[in-house]
C-alpha cells in the first residue's frame, strides 16, 4: 500500500512557507510505523499528485473547496479531516471514502482497516489515549521545503507540547476537534523532537504553536529549563493570564524571541460577548511588561466581530498607536462551522451567513486581491460592502504599521 497525504494550498498567503503541513506529518509517522509507505505532498508548491492506493486530505473550511476540487480528479480511496471534516462530517461524507473527526492519529489506524476490508463510507472518531504514543514524525517533507514559520530565519519548524483549549471564544471551533480537555506531551517527547530536528534539518529556530504553550506554568518551566542548554530560538502564542514576570524571565533564559498574544478585539464589550475572558487595559499592562524584558510582540486582531461599537476602526488604531505592537496580524471574523457564532448566530446579530466556503476568506497574507473579498457574514446593522471598506482600511494600516517595524 502506498499513501499519499495531500496539504492544501496556502497561496492566499504571500509566502506559503511561513504554514507547514504538521497534522500529516504525525499521520505520516503513523503510517510509517505501520509500515506503510508514504509521500506527503503540499500544492502550495506541487500540483503533481503522484499515483497511490489511499489518498488522505487535511483541510480547514478556508481550504475544503480546493481540496473537493482537487479530489474529484483522484481515483482512490480518499479520507478527509482536519477542522472542517469534524465539523461537518455527513456533509464532507458525501465526496469521500472515509471521514475523520477530530485527531487523527488514532483513527488513521481504524482507516486503514476499513481500507483493507474494502469499506467505504465510515466516519472515525477516536479519542487521545495516550499522546505521547503518536510516534516522532519524521517529517520528509522538509528534504523537499525549507518552511520557515519563524520570522526571518532561513529554515525553521513548527512544534506542538500540547492539544487542545480549555476556553470556548465564540469564533474559535478547537472545541469541535478536542473538547475543552488540554493533552500534553511529555517534556522529554518535546526536547527529542527538537534535537531531532536540530540534528537532521539543521534546524535552530521554532514556533510553538499549542493555543497557549505558558498555560501550565509548572510544565512550562521544565520545558523552558530543557531548552536553555540546546541554544535554540523560538516564538509562541499565548494569553495575557498566562504569563507574569516569572514567566517572561524563563522565555527570555531559553532562547524566546517573539511573544504571540490573541487580542481579537479592543472593546471590552466585544471581548465579554465573544468569551474571551480578558480586559483590554489587562492586555495594555501585559503588552508593557513584555516589551520591558526585550521581548517582541505580535498582536492578533480580528474585524467584524459581533457587537463592535461604530468607532471599532479608529479605537483599534489608536490602540496599536498608543501599544507599538512589533507586528499587527489582521484576521476578518470567518464564522468556521463548529463554532458558536456559527451554530448560533442570530444571538450574535447576524442576519445570514453565506454557505459558500469560496468567500471564506479571513485576509491575513497581504495581497492586494484580499481588498475585493467580502465578509462571508451579514449583520443586521452592517452590510457586506459596508463591512469590507472597514476592514480594508484597518488592513491597509496594518500592512503599513508593520512595514515601518
Amino acid at each position: 500500500m502506498k499513501a499519499i497525504l495531500i496539504a492544501p494550498s496556502n497561496n492566499f498567503f504571500l509566502n506559503p512557507l511561513i504554514a507547514e503541513p504538521l497534522g500529516l506529518m504525525y499521520i505520516e509517522a503513523v503510517l510509517k510505523q505501520m509500515g506503510i509507505e508514504v509521500e506527503v505532498i503540499d500544492t502550495s508548491f506541487e500540483s503533481k499528485i503522484p499515483e497511490g492506493d489511499l489518498y488522505c486530505f487535511s483541510a480547514a473550511t478556508i481550504h475544503y473547496p480546493q481540496i473537493l476540487e482537487l479530489s474529484k480528479n483522484i481515483n482512490g480511496y480518499k479520507v478527509i479531516g482536519g477542522p472542517h471534516a469534524s465539523a461537518l462530517p455527513m456533509e464532507v461524507k458525501k465526496h469521500f471514502d472515509a471521514v475523520v473527526v477530530g485527531p487523527g492519529t488514532s483513527a488513521i489506524i481504524d482507516v486503514i482497516k476499513d481500507f483493507n476490508a474494502n469499506k467505504r463510507g465510515g466516519v472515525f472518531r477516536s479519542p487521545v489515549s495516550d499522546i505521547n504514543s503518536i510516534p516522532l514524525a519524521p517529517r520528509s517533507i522538509l528534504y523537499k521545503h525549507k518552511y520557515t514559520p519563524f520570522p526571518n530565519a532561513p529554515i525553521s519548524a513548527s512544534l506542538i507540547t500540547s492539544m487542545g483549549c480549555p476556553y470556548k471564544c465564540s469564533f474559535c471551533a478547537s472545541n469541535t476537534i478536542w473538547g475543552r480537555k488540554v493533552f500534553n506531551y511529555s517534556v522529554d517527547k518535546v526536547i527529542t523532537e527538537i534535537k531531532y530536528l536540530k540534528s537532521t534539518f539543521g534546524i535552530n529556530h521554532f514556533k510553538f504553536v499549542d493555543d497557549t504553550l505558558t498555560l501550565n506554568k509548572r510544565r512550562f518551566k521544565e520545558i523552558s529549563n530543557a531548552l536553555i542548554p540546546l541554544d535554540v530560538k523560538w516564538i509562541c502564542n499565548t494569553r495575557i493570564d498566562a504569563i507574569d514576570d516569572e514567566i517572561l524571565d524563563q522565555m527570555i533564559n531559553s532562547g524566546c524571541d517573539y511573544v504571540d498574544l490573541g487580542v481579537e478585539s479592543v472593546d471590552d464589550d466585544v471581548l465579554d460577548k465573544i468569551n474571551k475572558h480578558q480586559k483590554i487595559e489587562d492586555v495594555e499592562r501585559a503588552i508593557e511588561k513584555i516589551k520591558s524584558k526585550n521581548l517582541k510582540v505580535k498582536v492578533y486582531l480580528i474585524y467584524g466581530l459581533p457587537f463592535e461599537p461604530e468607532d471599532i476602526v479608529q479605537k483599534t488604531i489608536d490602540f496599536i498607536e498608543k501599544n507599538e505592537p512589533d507586528h499587527v496580524s489582521l484576521f476578518t471574523l470567518v464564522p468556521y462551522p463548529g463554532t458558536d457564532i456559527c451554530d448560533n448566530y442570530e444571538k450574535y446579530n447576524i442576519k445570514k451567513i453565506y454557505d459558500d466556503f469560496n468567500v471564506y476568506q479571513h485576509s491575513v497574507g497581504g495581497k492586494k486581491s484580499e481588498l475585493e473579498w467580502l465578509p462571508s457574514i451579514e449583520y443586521n446593522d452592517r452590510s457586506r460592502e459596508f463591512m469590507r471598506d472597514e476592514r480594508n482600511t484597518l488592513k491597509l494600516y496594518a500592512d503599513n504599521w508593520n512595514n515601518r517595524r
